[in-house]
């Protein structure tokens, strides 16, 4: 099989770093600190694979999550037969181990391509897409892994609507921690191709900003590769600040001496509906029991986590309780005795004259009561001192 391939990565408008990455059969950007990086080539080998990686937690951690994955494909392509189931278990733990070292929270998506045996092999993670284009029709391969997808599966919300705000709440990606990590990636199995056909892998800076029927219309552009690609990204960057580019297309020129089955051509009404191609019934239905299964662990998981938050506040409400009714009320303290001050004596200033301070007169002392002499009884015996003059005769 032989294959013509183009990759670019942009940082986009308005950000201050490139968390996406790629890979083109070998090929992929080494340093997650270049912003903007390209890739061209012709190949032709048996097996060719491909993908595109969106790099999520902020900082460098998005960049480092990215590169993870892209040398973790580089390091699976070597494998014989190559297992993309292999390789997401392995991109997941690449990314766990590398967040439990960091402390930091990270993850990213994946859309890979495997191109076999004049097929193609598709599977993802996340809200990164694939597209295949042959003639004038688009068809989606993919599958988003958000909130919003589930909404439409249940018929719960309008197809299309650009402000529901949970069209980028990933539901699946490589970096899921403990208890969340359930790997459902989803797979397109068996793809048959045809010459000319075009493969688009791309992240959702490009699809955030440019419609599938936008797509549609560059895609049937009779371009060569590296200038599709280019004007792809250019009217993504011209529609304004957003998320970082990513993009890989591949058109096949080439295929093996196998007879190849044609895909059938969609109707426009469903170019923007997720489509399976010949996946078994057994399959389809154990994807969907596996689904069921999750959304099931998860509303226990859920559940069990908010009893136990709940049990845990309850015990640290007791404790307070018993630690409050346990101490012991304080007496009031008595009133303080007031303090008698004695005003100090003022010291006389110069040019004043001194003040004479007088003590205090003593207190007059009490006159003692007359004795009073009890007058001597008369005494027959007693003769006065003064008598009267006798009467003489005469």
């Amino acid at each position: 099989m032989r294959a013509l391939c183009y990759a670019q990565t942009n940082i986009g408008s308005g950000r201050d770093n490139n968390e996406d990455n790629y890979y083109c059969n070998g090929t992929f950007k080494r340093d997650p600190a270049i912003p903007v990086a390209e890739a061209a080539a012709e190949q032709e080998s048996k097996r060719l694979i491909y993908g595109v990686f969106d790099g999520m937690g902020g900082e460098a951690n998005g960049e480092q999550a990215a590169l993870l994955c892209a040398q973790t494909l580089h390091a699976c392509s070597s494998d014989e037969p190559f297992d993309a189931l292999d390789f997401f278990r392995r991109a997941n733990v690449a990314v766990c181990d590398m967040i439990a070292a960091s402390g930091q929270i990270s993850g990213s998506t994946a859309a890979t391509v495997h191109l076999t045996g004049n097929h193609a092999y598709c599977c993802n993670v996340g809200d990164s897409r694939i597209y295949l284009q042959r003639g004038g029709a688009l068809q989606r391969i993919s599958r988003d892994h958000t909130k919003y997808q589930e909404q439409l599966d249940a018929g719960a919300a309008a197809a299309g609507a650009e402000d529901n705000p949970d069209k980028h709440v990933l539901t699946q990606y490589l970096g899921m921690l403990g208890a969340r990590q359930r790997l459902m990636p989803y797979f397109a199995a068996s793809v048959p191709l045809a010459v000319g056909d075009r493969l688009l892998l791309c992240t959702d800076g490009l699809t955030g900003k440019l419609s599938d029927t936008q797509l549609q219309a560059a895609l049937s552009a009779d371009l060569p590769l590296p200038e599709l690609g280019q004007s792809l990204m250019a009217q993504a960057l011209a529609a304004g600040p957003g998320d970082n580019i990513t993009l890989v297309l591949i058109e096949i020129t080439a295929l093996d001496a196998e007879t190849t089955v044609p895909l059938p051509q969609p109707s426009g009404e469903e170019l923007s509906q997720t489509r399976r191609f010949e996946v078994p019934a057994a399959r389809i239905a154990e994807q969907e029991s596996q689904r069921r299964k999750h959304a099931h662990a998860r509303r226990r998981e859920i559940i069990l986590t908010v009893a136990v938050v709940l049990a845990v506040l309850a015990a640290v409400i007791a404790a307070l309780w018993l630690a409050v009714g346990s101490i012991p009320r304080k007496r009031p303290a008595p009133a303080p005795t007031p303090v008698q001050t004695v005003a100090p004596t003022p010291t006389p200033t110069p040019n004043t004259p001194p003040q004479i301070i007088l003590p205090p007169p003593p207190a007059p002392e009490p006159k003692p009561s007359p004795e009073v002499t009890p007058e001597p009884l008369p005494d027959a015996t007693h003769v006065p001192e003064t008598a009267a003059p006798e009467n003489l005769p005469g």
